[in-house]
């Protein structure tokens, strides 16, 4: 019997009332979907470390600003 496929992604928002919650996890859901056709996907949400603006990659800030 094959292995189910199991992936677990451990996330944060900028805000624990963040509006677009809903639908950044689901972004992120059919991300990995593309990847890993058929797996389960479970989120957790965490805000320990508290997010910060140090938290983006420089290459992803300038992709923002581009």
């Amino acid at each position: 019997m094959p292995k189910e496929k199991i992936v677990t992604i451990l996330m944060t928002f900028t805000t624990p009332f963040c509006p677009m919650a809903d639908m950044l996890k689901e972004m992120v859901t059919n991300a990995i979907l593309e990847v890993v056709p058929g797996a389960s996907v479970e989120i957790e949400i965490t805000f320990e470390p508290t997010w910060n603006q140090t938290m983006i990659k420089d290459e992803d800030l300038q992709r923002m600003f581009m």
